[in-house]
């Protein structure tokens, strides 16, 4: 399990200026706090709009990692129902390195291996 922040998170809105640039900021509702609490900020470009789909996906993060996770459990039980072996280069692999890139360990129970 990554130490994350918890999700969902989602792009605020809000654009925070600093140093003359601007940023979009990726929050999440602090339940506790009652209030959004700023996760982290993304540059955005005002004369082109770049910056918005970096936000976006980032603010995904984490409903991505338990996506992959999922996908991961399925695709484990069925290769071990149908007796096929991952040999380092299938979609576990692939898998495996996407969740490792964000940190995300894969236990070998969790696995299905």
């Amino acid at each position: 399990m990554s130490a994350h922040t918890p999700g969902p998170w989602f792009v605020s809105g809000v654009r925070i200026k600093m140093d003359r640039q601007v940023f979009h900021g990726i929050a999440r509702y602090d339940e506790a706090k009652k209030q959004d609490e700023t996760i982290a900020c993304v540059g955005y470009d005002t004369r082109t709009g770049l910056g918005m789909a970096d936000a976006r996906l980032i603010a995904a993060a984490p409903t991505l990692i338990e996506a992959l996770q999922e996908a991961r459990t399925q695709i484990s039980i069925l290769q071990s129902m149908r007796g096929i072996v991952d040999t380092g280069h299938g979609t576990l692999s692939i898998i495996d390195a996407a969740l490792a890139k964000a940190g995300v360990k894969v236990e070998m129970e969790d696995a299905g291996q």
